[in-house]
């Protein structure tokens, strides 16, 4: 450095002192922040914040609201997403808040008309809401017949998907739907979100019966590259899978087996 540096940065420290200086506030909280999605350094997160909602049956004309429960939010500062609707189905009308001050200001509209709106929001005092309190409202207008679990899907396409505590542990940012007919579920393998990816990706998929299920990662030659095997409950479910887990490039299949059961998908991997 040289003294013109040094001496303008004596005159900011000492004028902080004089002003009763508190804080910066920026937007990379603990110095780990990606700027881009695509050419991010793979981060590799073990909790997830998970955002609820009910599945809802619509049709065209009809206003939908999701409204948005978590069963661990707790000692949360913050959080960011994308949400991804079918521009086909539904039209996006706006958000208002619940339990967290969210709102339209904290949304991003510009791709909403194709399909994409992205989320921002925090409070650094940190915030926990009991598991049955509304935290924010989403609200739709139904273009076509359709149903939440097929039109619509968190992702990182504009915001990457990612959460924060008071403590700033960062979370993994994912979206499960409940349904009160549980009994009409069918075994059912979604396709992976986002694909192709680069960091992570997310598998869904749903269980007729509570049980144990085997997802399978292989890469073109049928070498297996990841296998987990857990009980999960009856509906839907989401494995996050991170980009670190799979020493491949390029296409690969992910396999699901449940109680004589299977289904098969494509997923590709973007080397960085």
């Amino acid at each position: 450095w040289g003294v013109n540096e040094y001496i303008g940065i004596n005159n900011f420290t000492t004028s902080m002192m004089e002003n009763n200086f508190t804080g910066v506030k920026v937007g990379d909280i603990n110095g780990s922040a990606v700027a881009n999605f695509d050419g991010a350094t793979s981060e590799n997160r073990s909790k997830a914040l998970t955002f609820v909602t009910e599945d809802q049956t619509f049709q065209a004309g009809q206003n939908v609201k999701m409204e948005i429960t978590s069963d661990n939010f707790v000692n949360m500062s913050g959080a960011q997403w994308t949400i991804n609707f079918d521009a086909a189905s539904m039209e996006f009308q706006g958000v208002s808040a619940g339990a967290i001050q969210l709102d339209d200001e904290n949304v991003n509209v510009l791709q909403a008309s194709n399909g994409k709106i992205s989320f921002s929001w925090n409070d650094f005092k940190g915030v926990t809401v009991d598991k049955d309190k509304v935290l924010f409202t989403i609200e739709f207008r139904a273009t076509a017949n359709n149903t939440l679990t097929n039109t619509i899907k968190v992702s990182s396409d504009i915001t990457k998907a990612e959460a924060y505590t008071q403590d700033l542990s960062e979370l993994n940012l994912g979206l499960t739907f409940r349904n009160d007919k549980t009994s009409d579920a069918v075994f059912a393998l979604d396709q992976n979100n986002p694909n192709p990816f680069t960091a992570s990706t997310s598998i869904s998929f749903t269980l007729p019966s509570a049980g144990e299920a085997k997802l399978t990662i292989y890469d073109i030659t049928g070498k297996v590259l990841k296998s987990i095997t857990d009980t999960y409950p009856k509906g839907r479910s989401e494995v996050n899978i991170s980009s670190d887990e799979i020493n491949a490039q390029g296409v690969m299949f992910y396999e699901l087996e449940s109680n004589g059961l299977k289904a098969t998908k494509k997923m590709i991997y973007l080397n960085k």
